[in-house]
C-alpha cells in the first residue's frame, strides 16, 4: 500500500490490525521485496519508514536496507557486490531508529494524502504529508488542540527548512515532508 500511495488502505489496515498490532513484524523491504533505496525516493523512502517504524509491533530491516544498498541479492548467494553507502539514507534510517516515537495514525479529516499520528501521552505528534503535491493543512482541524500549546514544531529531515504556522494555525507541507510538534501542556488529541 505504501509503495502503490493507496493511504486510505494504509490507515485500513492498520485499523484492522490494531488488536493484533504488538504482535505483528513490520518491513520495507526482504528478500522477497525490491529494495526500497531502488524502488522509493529518498523522500518516500524516508516518509514510508517513518511510518512502519512508529507503529507498535517490531521493525524488520533487511541486511544492507539501513545503508541504501540498491542490489535485490537470492538469498542463496552468500556473496553480494560492493556498494558505497547512501549517506543521506544511513542518516535517516540512524535519527528514525534513534528517535522513534509510537504513534497512533489517523487521516487528515476528509483527506488521505495526509496522515497524522499521535503519542500515547498526548505530547508528540507528528504529520506526513504523503504525496506528490504541496498541500496547507489546519493544525485547528487536525488537532482539537488550537495549536497555542505547541512549545516546537519542526521538519526533523528538511533542517533548512523552517516550519511556521501562521496566524490561522496553517502549516504548508511539502510532498513527502514529515513534521514534529512537542506539547507543552500534553493536551493534544486528534480531531475525530
Amino acid at each position: 500500500y505504501l509503495i502503490a500511495k493507496d493511504n486510505a488502505s494504509v490507515i485500513n489496515q492498520l485499523s484492522e490490525t490494531a488488536s493484533i498490532s504488538n504482535g505483528l513484524v513490520r518491513f520495507l523491504e526482504n528478500h522477497d521485496e525490491p529494495r526500497a533505496a531502488a524502488t522509493l525516493p529518498t523522500d518516500q523512502h524516508r516518509a514510508a519508514l517513518y511510518l512502519i517504524s512508529s507503529l507498535p509491533g517490531m521493525l524488520l530491516c533487511y541486511e544492507g536496507e539501513t545503508v541504501g544498498y540498491p542490489y535485490k541479492i537470492p538469498v542463496q548467494l552468500r556473496r553480494q557486490p560492493d556498494a558505497p553507502i547512501n549517506q543521506e539514507i544511513a542518516a535517516f534510517y540512524h535519527k528514525i531508529l534513534s528517535e522513534k516515537h509510537m504513534l497512533d495514525w489517523r487521516n487528515y479529516p476528509n483527506d488521505y494524502r495526509i496522515l497524522i499520528g499521535l503519542s500515547t501521552d498526548h505530547d508528540f505528534a507528528a504529520i506526513i504529508n504523503f504525496s506528490d503535491e504541496p498541500i496547507t493543512i489546519s493544525l485547528q482541524t487536525a488537532l482539537s488542540d488550537d495549536a497555542t500549546g505547541l512549545s516546537s514544531i519542526e521538519s526533523p529531515f528538511d533542517t533548512d527548512v523552517e516550519v511556521e504556522i501562521s496566524d490561522d494555525h496553517c502549516v504548508n507541507l511539502k510532498p513527502w515532508q514529515i513534521v514534529e510538534m512537542n506539547s507543552s501542556t500534553g493536551q493534544l488529541e486528534l480531531q475525530a
